[in-house]
């Protein structure tokens, strides 16, 4: 069908605003949606139906929670262009993971592609569950031997210049077999905290064998921040995908 797709991730810090109210329905966001083929909202707070004209929406069966103030916090929505409905499948729906099944037809490739958007809240919330990390790796374990596998969201996690891979410089007991090694080269990144949701998610890519796209890649080869608020930047939200 196409020779490619675009896929992004947008934290929209609740879908309605006492600005802007419902941004479902502003012009500049509905025009932001219409450049992606699938794009994931996160912390929509919100548990209402999202409609964008020529979209399809699938959000979180489980309606997020009344935070101190009040308000309803969290929430996932994948918004889709509406012709590809009959080749995506929802497979997996929880309050911090949406696994969809992208056929392969949609590419013509050898493999279905199973796509996770992602809201981890931050390690001081109290929504934060202790083993969302071992879920999200035995998650990624499971899909990664059905198909190709992309992660994309917000993981709150703070990831510095640290290595996403086992490095074999100096090793002369492990060969490394690769003849591209352009994920294997150094990330960069304008944010050098690291914290323990950053610690995580490296560990998961050791183990996976995953590497992060931010801050090696086209468009991103200098490791942008991702997140700007009165309090600082930083870099929370990542692209994730196995290696070779």
């Amino acid at each position: 069908m196409r020779s490619n797709i675009s896929i992004s991730m947008w934290n929209i810090n609740g879908l309605h605003s006492k600005v802007l109210g419902d941004k479902s329905k502003n012009e500049d966001f509905i025009n932001q949606i219409k450049t992606n083929d699938f794009i994931f909202l996160t912390e929509t707070w919100s548990n209402t139906t999202i409609y964008v004209p020529g979209f399809k929406a699938i959000s979180n069966v489980i309606p997020p929670k009344l935070n101190h103030s009040g308000r309803l916090s969290g929430g996932i929505t994948l918004l889709f262009n509406a012709k590809f409905e009959a080749y995506v499948t929802v497979l997996k729906n929880s309050k911090h993971f949406l696994w969809c099944k992208i056929s392969k037809e949609i590419l013509k490739s050898e493999n279905d592609f199973y796509l996770c958007g992602i809201y981890i809240p931050p390690e001081t919330s109290k929504y934060f569950d202790s083993e969302t990390f071992d879920k999200l790796e035995e998650e990624m374990i499971t899909f990664s031997g059905k198909g190709d596998v992309i992660l994309i969201g917000d993981f709150n996690a703070r990831t510095g210049k640290l290595g996403d891979f086992i490095s074999t410089d100096g090793n002369k007991h492990i060969q490394n077999l690769v003849q591209d090694d352009s994920y294997q080269t150094k990330r960069e990144n304008f944010d050098n905290t690291v914290n323990s949701h950053g610690k995580h998610l490296l560990e998961i890519c050791k183990n996976c064998d995953l590497r992060i796209l931010n801050g090696r890649t086209k468009g991103d080869s200098l490791g942008k921040t991702t997140f700007h608020s009165k309090n600082g930047i930083s870099t929370i939200d990542y692209v994730v995908l196995p290696f070779g």
